[in-house]
């Protein structure tokens, strides 16, 4: 397939009333997490809408989306599996694991 045509097919989307289907290639996906992570972290909460135009609980529902993706596609993993990472995440201490501060 000449190279205009792949860039052609890939960029194509359907449209339906709201909703948008995209096609991404696979390796595409941790690209789009890693930016809608990145707006997370650079934007301060209160320009968040603002500046992005949607709201910081949008972006972290479109990271949830996008990384149940990728585990989906990248890893086999199962739903329970998925949780209990989630759930690890969550009680992990920040900072350095060990290091004490006095």
């Amino acid at each position: 397939m000449p190279e205009a045509e792949a860039q052609y097919e890939r960029e194509l989307s359907v449209i339906r009333g709201d909703r948008v289907a995209l096609t991404v290639w696979r390796d595409q996906l941790p690209l789009l997490a890693n930016c809608v992570n990145e707006a997370m972290e650079a934007v301060e909460d209160w320009e968040f809408s603002t500046r992005l135009g949607a709201e910081k609980a949008d972006a972290r529902r479109l990271r949830a989306e996008l990384a149940d993706l990728i585990w989906a596609q990248v890893l086999p993993v199962l739903r329970v599996e998925r949780a209990l990472q989630l759930r690890a995440t969550r009680l992990r201490p920040p900072g350095p694991v060990g290091l004490r501060t006095s």
